[in-house]
């Protein structure tokens, strides 16, 4: 019995056995390797511009986020990413990285201080987030 398969990119239902899995992700031949593009709201030919005309009107003022969380976020990705494979979250649920991030919030206000617990709330969460908002995206009933 031949099994198929939606590519994670194009979406064209494809054999399993002529498939690609990467990182939790199934991909026909022609889209693996390819990026998946993603349009940021707000940026690009069609962004908005400020009343003088002079530039494009941002909706964003990323200079509020502190760098020092940025950085301490990014060494814990790495750390992830060289400990259980680049992208290896994207097979973990939605679930699993909410209650990851709220025992490591719990365990914060307990006062255990062994390894940045906020810190991993937030990559949880922020997991949690991309998960919910691609199955928003790639599910056809919504």
């Amino acid at each position: 019995m031949q099994i198929t398969m939606p590519c994670y990119r194009c979406e064209e239902e494809v054999d399993e056995q002529k498939g690609i899995w990467r990182d939790g992700i199934f991909y026909c031949e022609k889209c693996y390797g390819k990026e998946t593009p993603v349009y940021i709201e707000g940026m690009g030919p069609d962004a908005p511009t400020t009343e003088d005309g002079l530039e494009s009107a941002l909706p964003y003022d990323m200079t509020l986020i502190p760098p020092e969380f940025l950085f301490c976020l990014s060494a814990l990705l790495k750390e992830g990413a060289d400990k259980y494979g680049e992208g290896n979250w994207k097979r973990l649920s939605y679930r699993t990285n909410i209650n990851h991030a709220i025992c490591h919030i719990l365990t914060d206000l307990a006062g255990d201080d062994r390894e940045e617990h906020l810190i991993n709330a937030t990559a949880r969460l922020l997991f949690a987030w991309w998960l919910k908002k691609e199955e928003k995206t790639h599910d056809k009933s919504m």
